[in-house]
């Protein structure tokens, strides 16, 4: 998947649990040393179920995950700027979603 240069920050209703069981077998864990990298990267998969099942991926720095001072914001990345796709503005509700399963697939509810 193409990412755009640059992320979306969506605060939730709640800490993300990067290291929940539920959350953790999702992940694809980056390591510093597959791309010479400072930091592992972690990425989940999701769709963006309101902006047209957008496919992205909530990403963070591994450190981050642990010590981010604002648990409840992830950074959301995509193949296209979502801001300017979408029309997005600060305050506007983007709904995430992600595989409870652990499934590599994430279907949209319909």
């Amino acid at each position: 998947m193409p990412i755009f240069p640059g992320s979306l920050n969506v605060a939730l209703d709640a800490a993300f649990g990067w290291f929940a069981p539920e959350i953790e077998r999702r992940t694809i864990w980056f390591g510093r040393e597959e791309y010479g990298g400072a930091r592992d990267i972690l990425l989940v998969p999701c769709v963006l179920d309101n902006l047209n099942a957008e496919r992205a991926m909530l990403w963070t720095q591994a450190t981050a995950a642990r010590e981010r001072p604002d648990p409840w914001v992830v950074e959301v990345i995509a193949g296209v700027n979502l801001r300017a796709t979408y029309g997005l503005s600060d305050g506007d509700v983007v709904e995430i979603l992600i595989a409870s399963d652990g499934s590599p697939h994430i279907e949209p509810e319909a």
